[in-house]
């Protein structure tokens, strides 16, 4: 089932079973958090996503928000352990992806990583840098 669910969103032909057993935590880990913020608001009554646009469009150009972006990201490389796998962070930019595709109306470009912390938490910076903490995979064995 994991194996047909991770097909619909990315391609795992040929992976290894450790890798696709990596990617069954993470999906189930990444769906579990979505779940749990979505179903108090389902029974609070109609979900309205914000629009993520509105507040840094009015404060920053857009020159000055990918400035920001780019020293936020130096920081959080200097203060945090981030992890540079090339397959994780596929995957993830692929599901944050389809995430944020029925969420944001404008054509905005996202950067999805991954920080090596148990804790289960995730944050958003300038520019569209998003992390997710890697407690998210722990937390879901």
């Amino acid at each position: 089932m994991v194996r047909n669910l991770l097909s619909w969103c990315l391609p795992v032909q040929g992976w290894s079973a450790k890798g696709l057993r990596l990617l069954a935590v993470v999906a189930k880990s990444l769906v579990l958090g979505f779940l749990f913020g979505i179903l108090p608001n389902i029974q609070a009554g109609e979900i309205s996503l914000p629009d993520l646009a509105d507040s840094s469009a009015s404060m920053f150009t857009p020159v000055e928000e990918q400035r920001l972006g780019r020293a936020f990201m130096r920081h959080i490389r200097q203060q945090l352990d981030v992890i540079e796998d090339p397959l994780l962070a596929y995957y993830l930019t692929a599901l944050g992806q389809r995430l944020v595709s029925s969420a944001v109306q404008e054509q905005r470009r996202f950067y999805f990583f991954w920080i090596n912390r148990s804790e289960i938490n995730a944050f958003a910076g300038p520019d569209g840098n998003i992390g997710v903490y890697s407690g998210l995979m722990l937390a879901s064995e």
